[in-house]
């Protein structure tokens, strides 16, 4: 008729009570810390179109869903082009301009590209089109590539949304 009815062994318990000290620990010392502080703003969720066409070399690069790119969200988008000849850039599409140099209006090959966003870019809209001369010369061929990339206001983040190679 004797029996142990013990619930929860001492070991058990001892344990549990380590465990709940060193998680409030944790979160107490991230916050005295300052270490949530340092996340900054998350990129964009947005989807980015490549719509290329190979009978002209001619890219639109849209903005095809998710977040809308704001100048609250984005310090810079860059434009990141390896091409085997300069490509044109058309430089001021939808709250976008970008600071094209050598010749205006174009980007030589391995270039790097910045803008800055003035308003807001959301779904639909047209953020750069490459290789848009009217001379037909200064277009995207096989094998060049672009990257658009996006850093945040301080310029401490930075990811890239969308990558193209011309096929």
């Amino acid at each position: 008729m004797l029996q142990d009815e013990g619930a929860v062994s001492p070991v058990i318990g001892v344990i549990l009570m380590v465990a709940v000290t060193v998680v409030l620990a944790a979160v107490i010392g991230a916050f005295v810390l300052g270490i949530g502080d340092k996340l900054g703003e998350p990129a964009p969720n947005a989807q980015i179109d490549f719509d290329y066409n190979s009978d002209d070399g001619v890219l639109d690069v849209n903005h095809d869903g998710g977040d809308s790119i704001t100048a609250d969200n984005t310090g810079t988008l860059s434009l990141s082009i390896d091409a085997t000849q300069d490509v044109a850039v058309d430089d001021s599409i939808n709250q976008v301009a970008w600071n094209t140099a050598d010749p205006p209006g174009y980007l030589a090959d391995s270039s790097f590209d910045e803008a800055v966003v003035d308003g807001s870019i959301a779904s639909g809209d047209n953020i750069v089109t490459i290789g848009s001369d009217a001379s037909g010369e200064a277009n995207l061929v096989s094998g060049d590539t672009v990257d658009l990339q996006w850093a945040s206001t301080g310029g401490d983040q930075s990811t890239t949304l969308g990558s193209f190679e011309a096929p």
